[in-house]
């Protein structure tokens, strides 16, 4: 059926039905990139006011077991510009962007400004819902992007209820 991930055991059945072949889709090509001059990469010694980078981390293990090919998760720190540019070339290379961090109101938040920057659409922005308000989704190109809260309990959430039936639907889930 549309949506069956072709395990070992989903192949083995398939040839045993007698099918000649299956029809299937390319995994998406997705890409993590977390933001914030507060993180720190996981492992190394946090200074004043700074926190380790979990998110990244807990995403790549969140999609690393869907129909997805996961780059590992980038940092940009809160600069408006840098993370525009890196959104242009993140788009030219994947299908589904996931930013953590940044897509709030605050002073450093630059999510929705460096989608806008980097030639995208913003298709919504803030949902009724808590924990995951300033969740953010658009589009570069044919590119999706995700804009998830930059904490961890908001992230989880929201990536739960958003972007797993994102990556599912081109599987034909």
């Amino acid at each position: 059926r549309a949506g069956t991930r072709l395990t070992a055991g989903a192949i083995a059945a398939a040839i045993m039905a007698g099918a000649p072949a299956a029809p299937v889709r390319r995994r998406p090509r997705v890409a993590i990139l977390t933001t914030g001059n507060e993180l720190v990469p996981p492992g190394h010694p946090l200074g004043p006011g700074q926190i380790p980078d979990s998110n990244g981390a807990m995403l790549a293990a969140m999609l690393g077991g869907e129909a997805a090919a996961v780059g590992l998760p980038l940092h940009a720190r809160d600069d408006r510009a840098v993370i525009a540019s890196v959104l242009s070339e993140l788009a030219r290379r994947h299908d589904v962007i996931v930013t953590v961090g940044g897509a709030s109101v605050g002073e450093h938040d630059h999510i929705q400004g460096a989608l806008l920057d980097a030639g995208g659409a913003v298709d919504f922005w803030k949902v009724a819902m808590r924990p995951g308000k300033p969740l953010l989704a658009g589009t570069i190109g044919t590119t999706a992007l995700i804009g998830l809260p930059g904490n961890p309990a908001s992230a989880f959430v929201t990536a739960t209820l958003f972007l797993l039936p994102l990556i599912r639907h081109p599987a034909g889930a």
